[in-house]
């Protein structure tokens, strides 16, 4: 049935697409900078990015009283570049370098907790610097279909920090350093349909790990993650509904997961308003199990609201928004450690607010406040920071992050099952030159 419905879908956008009969305006958002021409080929060709490094100092504190501290750096260069062989075409690419030491490196942090990392069994692998092509693909605009191909951020949603309906890579929760949505190999076709209404879909030729070993079951139609959602407008509001389905490798075995999905952006009056949300469906094998007797909704659903507001006469940008993650634990006594540090879980408690203060001064210095807060164990982080344009194109931020919470707690400290603290406070420094 699930073969029957994923080429079916993919003939039908085809199908459609060949049929041309009218000329649709099909917006690429892709930010060309300046052009270059050779003599060989009058295909436009951009080339731009960023340099970014970012330092901090762990700060290992007793009370108030710190007993000892540790440096990380990441230096990451993030290359992209743009071309447009002719009308219709485009062609985008995403290259990167990553630098870690110290608490900067997965790796170190892992093996501090105890945890085997293999690179003793390694010793000429290096495991501080790596390459990495991100991003790559092409796109088509073919009459109504506007066909995407090749490795590409299949980033669905409208949350601010959290996006429950991007189920096709790991989460990159409270990312500092990159500013991008990882890439995933597959199919992205769209169809207009009409004014405002839209027909979306994906092919992902990955699972959500993004495993970097090779099985000849990863091209299983059981194991393939795909998504279908409807897209349109209503007065001042986008909104989509949809359907996902969601592979998740572990090495040993594959868990499939189905997903009702929405999500909607807008405004009333001032107030720019957005949410999105994700209800999964009972069983994780390899078709949908329509056993509900011990169906709780709630503990299936993941949903963001929010909305961003500019309080007039101090200029201050402000945002909320609410994250409700059902897969989480109301009780501190359930926390599992382990599956943050795997990838699992990006939080561990069900209900929490996020607050974000902003301020500009001078049309070149940026002040700022946020915190996040677990609404079941009370407990939560603050990061405040400041941020100075020295030039257009260069921006040196300084912050930092404070953990609060009783004993147990999601932020207060360790908890189980095994005893690891992932709530040091700690300070940063962030240089980013854009070219």
């Amino acid at each position: 049935m699930k073969k029957i419905f994923i080429w079916g879908f993919l003939v039908l956008l085809l199908a459609s697409g060949m049929l041309g009969a009218q000329d649709y305006d099909l917006d690429i958002d892709i930010d060309l900078t300046e052009s270059f021409e050779s003599e060989e080929t009058a295909a436009p060709f951009s080339l731009y990015g960023y340099l970014v490094n970012f330092s901090t100092i762990n700060l290992y504190t007793s009370g108030f009283r710190i007993e000892e501290a540790e440096m990380g750096n990441t230096l990451y260069l993030r290359l992209k570049g743009d071309s447009e062989p002719e009308d219709g075409l485009h062609f985008h690419f995403e290259a990167s370098y990553t630098g870690s030491t110290g608490n900067q490196n997965p790796l170190a942090i892992y093996e501090s907790y105890g945890m085997e990392t293999g690179q003793a069994d390694h010793p000429y692998t290096d495991f501080v610097q790596s390459l990495a092509v991100d991003h790559l693909w092409g796109s088509a605009a073919i009459g109504p279909l506007d066909l995407q191909f090749g490795k590409m951020p299949i980033a669905w949603g409208t949350g601010y920090v959290f996006n429950p309906t991007a189920r096709t890579a790991p989460s990159a929760f409270m990312e500092t350093v990159s500013e991008e949505t990882p890439g995933t190999i597959g199919l992205a076709p769209s169809v207009q349909l009409g004014p405002g209404l839209a027909l979306q879909g994906y092919l992902a030729f990955q699972d959500r790990n993004h495993l970097t070993s090779a099985a000849l079951s990863d091209g299983d139609f059981n194991n393939l993650p795909f998504g279908v959602k409807l897209q349109g407008a209503a007065g001042r509001f986008d909104l989509s509904a949809g359907f996902i389905k969601e592979v998740v490798n572990s090495g040993s075995s594959y868990t499939r997961y189905y997903y009702l999905s929405g999500d909607f952006a807008g405004a009333v009056w001032n107030f720019g308003i957005y949410g999105e949300a994700s209800l999964r469906f009972p069983g994780s094998g390899s078709s949908i199990t329509l056993n509900y007797s011990a169906y709780e909704p709630l503990d299936m659903l993941e949903l963001a609201t929010g909305f961003d507001y500019t309080i007039p006469g101090i200029d201050v940008v402000s945002r909320v928004e609410y994250y409700h993650h059902g897969p989480g634990e109301s009780s501190k006594d359930l926390y599992d450690n382990t599956k943050l540090l795997s990838g699992e879980l990006m939080v561990q408690g069900e209900d929490y607010i996020f607050l974000h203060l902003e301020r500009q001064l001078f049309n070149y210095l940026t002040i700022s406040a946020g915190g996040m807060f677990n609404l079941n164990d009370f407990s939560g982080v603050i990061f405040p920071g400041i941020s100075y344009e020295l030039y257009s194109n260069f921006i040196v931020s300084m912050g930092g992050y404070l953990f609060a919470g009783g004993a147990d707690t999601e932020f207060g400290g360790e908890y189980g099952p095994e005893s690891i603290d992932l709530t040091e406070p700690a300070l940063y420094v962030r240089m980013k030159l854009s070219f």
